[in-house]
């Protein structure tokens, strides 16, 4: 997903009917939001971070995207599209081992067993 699609995607979010509403939501000026979307200017990494917040998505995964559209080296591009597209994976599967966390019983604790008054005994 490009950068424009997430301002897209952040407008509808957040219901802005303008390109106004959305930079004011987002702290910028017209004109910048003018230029972000003409494709003219890609946006800077704080805004990309402001922008995922908006969509409700992993903030790495749209700063990792503009990363990648000011990329002039196709090495370095290639990369940034990566942890783009991994980005979201990423979050997935850190939320995924966070509910196998919550889901999965704790460790039995051994209880003691007093068998005379000098020894004690634990059962599992």
């Amino acid at each position: 997903m490009h950068t424009r699609e997430y301002l897209d995607a952040a407008r509808r979010k957040i219901g802005a009917e303008s390109n106004a509403e959305l930079a004011r939501a987002l702290g910028l000026s017209r004109a910048a939001m003018t230029k972000y979307y003409n494709g003219e200017r890609i946006i800077d990494d704080y805004t990309a971070a402001r922008l995922a917040g908006l969509v409700g998505i992993d903030p790495l995964k749209v700063i990792a995207q503009a990363n990648a559209e000011r990329e002039k080296d196709g090495n370095r591009r290639a990369y940034w599209e990566k942890i783009a597209k991994l980005g979201g994976m990423a979050a997935s599967l850190t939320a995924g081992a966070g509910v196998i966390l919550l889901l999965s019983p704790s460790p039995a604790i051994a209880a003691p067993l007093l068998v005379s008054a000098l020894t004690t005994i634990c059962v599992m």
